[in-house]
């Protein structure tokens, strides 16, 4: 089977299981008491941010095509934006009022916050959204480009991002705007790579079969490990090629993904709600922090153990409720 029917086929299975790291990955950023050998695994986990990048730029190839072809961007900006800001606007209103009201704030706080601006200058806030809005919004310009040459020009992609993510500006103003521009930068790759495999599917959709979506993916894991461990790349940001191994890997494996069935439901049903799982993963993470769990002067939350399971299943719940309200409010370009 093609690469972009698998890859279709398991899209968001993968996608639910990426969201599952990146839920777990905050356990570190929440202070959860874990032993190292753990933390060091779940810190890991934050690849998932680069898999949803790889399995969006792989969708967003067959997308920008057909804008391309039918020359129809601004249909494409009006899903794309609603599909983003529609779910940020739900989720992330009633936080910023409450951080202003918590911080005796005002209107011009709360929009600086809301508008995103407040992460490129002090890294506060949904630093993924941020990212996207600039990313989606630029995205036909240099796809006019890419398309001419896209192996060429993902790599000077690639290579461009990577440049911007390493080089010291510390020395240079707004040097607080540039750190963040760079830590954007290092996770852009994942998703011109997930652009390239979209293009190569289509252009040869005969090359990819479970043996190469296993060789590839051991490739890719042994690229990242030696990479990583470098010397001269070390500073690097390789989960670009850990998310394409990932991929590949959840592709070659997908048979016995068939049969989990329970498994399965619940990585499908999480990874259509992924940018919702996102977004109150942040807001229960932030909300559960202000209560104190002392009680007869007992601490129920040693460890930071409580609260991060409030977290989880808070998120979950709330996920599952925002996702129905999403779809109701922003029908039809509410649909990936």
């Amino acid at each position: 089977m093609a690469a972009e029917s698998l890859l279709s086929k398991y899209r968001s299975e993968i996608m639910g299981a990426s969201a599952l790291g990146v839920i777990l990955c905050h356990a570190v950023t929440s202070d959860v008491q874990l032993p190292q050998i753990l933390v060091r695994l779940l810190v890991f986990f934050n690849l998932g941010v680069d898999v949803f990048l790889f399995v969006s730029g792989f969708g967003m190839y067959f997308s920008m095509n057909r804008v391309c072809d039918k020359k129809d961007v601004i249909l494409w900006y009006k899903k794309r934006f609603v599909r983003i800001l529609v779910p940020y606007a739900l989720i992330m209103t009633p936080y910023w009022i409450g951080y202003c009201l918590f911080h005796s704030s005002g209107p011009g706080v709360f929009f600086y916050h809301f508008s995103t601006l407040s992460y490129w200058t002090e890294h506060i806030g949904v630093w993924y959204v941020a990212m996207l809005i600039p990313l989606y919004f630029t995205l036909p310009v240099f796809f006019v480009l890419w398309r001419k040459n896209p192996y060429l020009i993902t790599v000077i992609y690639i290579l461009i991002a990577m440049t911007i993510g390493t080089f010291d500006f510390q020395s240079y103003n707004y040097a607080s705007v540039i750190t963040n521009v760079q830590f954007c930068s290092l996770r852009i790759p994942a998703f011109w790579i997930g652009m390239l495999i979209g293009y190569t599917s289509e252009k040869r959709p005969h090359f990819y079969s479970r043996e190469r979506y296993l060789f590839i993916s051991i490739l890719s894991f042994l690229a990242y490990i030696v990479l990583s461990g470098f010397r001269y790349t070390e500073n690097f940001c390789w989960y670009f090629l850990a998310a394409l191994g990932l991929c590949f890997l959840f592709c070659f494996i997908g048979p016995v993904i068939d049969n989990l069935h329970p498994a399965r439901y619940f990585l499908n049903w999480l990874g259509t709600r992924s940018l919702e799982s996102y977004l109150t993963n942040y807001l229960c993470a932030h909300f559960f922090a202000v209560f104190s769990y002392t009680i007869f002067g007992i601490n129920l939350n040693y460890g930071n153990y409580l609260k991060y399971v409030l977290v989880i299943f808070g998120g979950l719940i709330l996920t599952h409720f925002m996702f129905l309200l999403c779809a109701r409010i922003a029908t039809p370009g509410f649909k990936r």
